[in-house]
């Protein structure tokens, strides 16, 4: 979203929105998780962190 936002001043609302998911989900990924949650989850979280 927040690529979005920086792409489309227009949609620059979606920053927020971003931060908002990105902050609730960064607590829930742990490496206790299986493959998908520990790889993928904390994969995601890194390009939206990239994205900030």
């Amino acid at each position: 979203m927040n690529g979005i936002a920086k792409a489309l001043p227009e949609l620059n609302y979606l920053h927020k929105l971003a931060n908002k998911h990105l902050n609730y989900s960064l607590p829930n990924i742990t490496a206790k998780d299986d493959y998908m949650g520990s790889h993928w989850l904390g994969t995601f979280a890194l390009y939206a962190l990239s994205k900030n």
